[in-house]
């Protein structure tokens, strides 16, 4: 903890626990890091917007759009829609140490954690996995 403290630019934010539905919380619950406490000078809240990516979203009218077709293309055949859960997916993006650097939190007084990929829950991490989305389906459509 005494090295993470002689990082000036480390902003802690707290740690918690809440339950799962359906689940013995002794057994288990969800990690929560609350980027957005406090309320005037949390993560969030000290987030600048115009400097996030932007965030598109489609309709669902092109993804109805799009079995309209495929059932037009291909007459008689079933089509079928792959969803998932993406609640993990912000771990698979590392974030620069500049900015990993505000994604900090402590367990203990002799722990420090600092959370090297986009945290679920920052306000900022949805438009920066759109980017990273788009990359990966660019990279897709050309190969």
């Amino acid at each position: 903890m005494d090295v993470a403290l002689a990082w000036s630019e480390l902003r802690f934010s707290p740690f918690g626990c809440v339950p799962k539905p359906r689940v013995n919380p002794q057994i288990e619950t969800r990690l929560i890091h609350d980027l957005s406490w406090p309320d005037d000078s949390s993560v969030n809240a000290r987030s600048t917007q115009e400097e996030l990516p932007s965030l598109h979203f489609a309709p669902v009218s092109h993804i109805a759009q799009r079995i309209e077709d495929l059932a037009t293309r291909y007459p008689g055949k079933r089509i079928k829609i792959l969803k998932g859960d993406v609640k993990w997916a912000f771990r698979n993006v590392p974030v620069a140490a500049s900015l990993a650097a505000h994604f900090a939190g402590s367990c203990n007084a002799d722990t420090a954690v600092v959370v090297l990929s986009l945290p679920f829950g920052w306000t900022g991490s949805s438009a920066h996995y759109g980017e990273f989305g788009g990359a990966v389906s660019f990279m897709m459509a050309i190969y």
